[in-house]
């Protein structure tokens, strides 16, 4: 504790008295933790999600303490803000409002942005799930005998439909939703068995 309130939002509202008779009901929309830009070397608000990601892995204070790679952040991020009919690949604005290993929240901003996180040594490189330039060509002399082992899943196992759960803004308040679900063709007449999947995405 160093005189600093870590993770605490408020806000002060000044009324003249004799307006209400009793306390208003307010809103609050917060926007939410600063974080490290590396094209711009500032601390700003971002809906980034490599940049939310970037920050987390850095963090001493709440995150992972790991160095992060800002040559590698700034291709996830370019990934991210690239621009899919007229907006932004991916954005987010998401609450972690709840307990989980900071691996476990990585994992979770990693999926809304896309990229995988690759630890060398000590430091984090995020690489955009993205197609890309080939950096190796592979011969014979590459592969290990027996070092390849494949795994397949039953088919009967597979999921026919698959649905998210997201957070839905269009009413103005932020709820829990679930979105339309993609299926397999043949599962809504019935000759493919139905088997659904649900993905919790409640990120915005």
């Amino acid at each position: 504790y160093n005189d600093t309130l870590v993770g605490l939002a408020y806000i002060v509202l000044q009324m003249p008295a004799g307006v209400m008779d009793s306390w208003p009901q307010v809103v609050c929309e917060i926007r939410g933790l600063k974080v490290y830009n590396p094209k711009t070397a500032t601390t700003v608000y971002s809906e980034n999600p490599a940049l939310c990601l970037g920050d987390l892995i850095r963090s001493t204070d709440y995150g992972r303490g790991t160095t992060v790679d800002n040559t590698a952040l700034e291709a996830a991020q370019d990934a991210c803000d690239a621009l899919v009919g007229g907006e932004v690949r991916r954005s987010l604005c998401l609450a972690l409002d709840s307990a989980k290993i900071v691996d476990d929240w990585i994992d979770i901003l990693r999926a809304y942005a896309g990229c995988w996180v690759d630890y060398r040594g000590a430091t984090a490189f995020l690489i955009p799930d993205r197609p890309s330039a080939s950096v190796m060509s592979l011969t014979a002399a590459d592969i290990v005998k027996g070092s390849l082992k494949i795994k397949k899943l039953d088919g009967a196992q597979m999921p026919t439909v698959v649905r998210v759960v997201y957070s839905n803004t269009a009413g103005g308040e932020w709820v829990s939703a679930r979105s339309d679900a993609a299926e397999i063709p043949g599962v809504g007449s019935g000759a493919v068995q139905r088997r659904e999947s649900e993905i919790n995405m409640n990120g915005i």
